[in-house]
């Protein structure tokens, strides 16, 4: 029996709309949307030397598609002796890379300590993971921050004299980060500043005395002030 050429048409037709008769393929998976990650962060980590030290990561994030990085990163681990804050660690010169799936980001970062991997998941604004060092490993939390700004007061030693201060934290329309006020030993301060994540550097004079120190805040309410250059904490300022 031969068929007219219509009803071979219909039937091509058929299978082609079936996928060919059994060469059906299943969909891909929807893709997820890349999170975005891009700006200033700081980061708690758990587990960094004991129960009595606690990590803070502070970093400036760049993305480009999937790929995170940032060489704007700082390092504290502040300890607690049952007295107080008596000393503070900053490490300079760190770095981050990493790549963004969906809502779980991964990746390496590099500080005083070595090199350590991450695996964390992106939710709201936040970030939650675990991270394994050379020396060490724990969990994590990362939240984006805005520039720390607000007024100060406690007491401060400067040049090893125990001072009251009072410190005016704030940022213009350029970036530029000013911190002024006054310590009732020392006398004027006039600070310029370098933000990195919530955490500023800060280098000028507090009455004709060169200064140079981080502040870095520990909650909503209060910052640690720590020597730049030999890790000691300097004081214990709270919001006003």
């Amino acid at each position: 029996m031969r068929f007219p050429v219509s009803t071979w048409i219909l039937l091509v037709s058929l299978l082609l709309g079936c996928g060919g008769g059994g060469n059906n393929k299943p969909n891909d998976p929807p893709q997820l949307p890349t999170q975005s990650v891009k700006g200033s962060w700081e980061v708690t980590l758990s587990n960094v030397d004991g129960a009595q030290s606690t990590g803070y990561v502070e970093a400036v994030l760049t993305q480009s598609a999937n790929s995170v990085s940032s060489t704007h990163l700082e390092y504290f681990q502040i300890s607690d002796t049952g007295g107080g804050y008596s000393w503070c660690d900053a490490s300079n010169s760190q770095s981050l890379s990493g790549t963004i799936n969906g809502s779980k980001i991964s990746g390496t970062v590099s500080t005083y300590m070595g090199n350590s991997t991450f695996t964390a998941d992106i939710s709201a604004g936040m970030i939650y993971g675990a991270w394994n060092g050379n020396q060490f490993h724990g969990t994590f939390s990362a939240t984006q921050v805005g520039p720390l700004t607000g007024t100060y007061a406690g007491n401060m030693t400067i040049n090893d004299v125990l001072n009251y201060v009072t410190l005016k934290i704030a940022q213009d329309s350029s970036g530029t980060v000013l911190v002024t006020g006054t310590a009732d030993q020392a006398g004027t301060v006039l600070l310029s500043a370098t933000p990195v994540g919530r955490t500023i550097l800060a280098s000028g004079t507090v009455g004709g005395l060169q200064v140079r120190f981080w502040a870095i805040p520990i909650s909503q309410y209060e910052l640690i002030v720590c020597d730049q250059a030999g890790g000691s904490a300097l004081g214990r300022l709270y919001k006003q």
